[in-house]
């Protein structure tokens, strides 16, 4: 039962984005995207998670992004898409691009690479 209801939570949190889903429409995966980097930021503080602060600044980064993105969508001249194809790039390379974390085992550290994305839930 409480998966149902956090899924009906779900529905209703990404309901404008799913509103307006095409197939289509390459804009869809970055809409989603871009509502879950802003619900990171939203909940950040309240989370159980207590990244550090040059996690948060990157999630800001990253949101910023998406909405360039979308500013440049509505330009449609050569220069906006290449830029906006640069930012795209770039956010593929923040979301998932690999970040060294120490990793503690049994008693012994070391570095392991990771994902950005990963290491939010972590």
């Amino acid at each position: 039962m409480r998966d149902f209801i956090q899924g009906i939570k779900n529905f209703w949190y990404f309901r404008k984005v799913i509103w307006n889903f095409r197939w289509y429409d390459y804009s869809f995966t970055l809409d989603v995207f871009q509502k879950v980097f802003e619900n990171l930021d939203d909940s950040w503080e309240k989370s159980h998670y207590l990244g550090s602060e040059e996690e948060h600044e990157k999630i800001k980064s990253i949101i910023q992004k998406f909405k360039k993105i979308k500013e440049l969508e509505d330009e449609c001249t050569i220069e906006a898409d290449r830029e906006m194809m640069k930012l795209i790039n770039e956010l593929g390379e923040d979301i998932f691009g690999y970040d060294e974390k120490i990793i503690e085992d049994n008693g012994k550290k070391h570095k392991s690479k990771v994902p950005f994305i990963q290491r939010l839930w972590d």
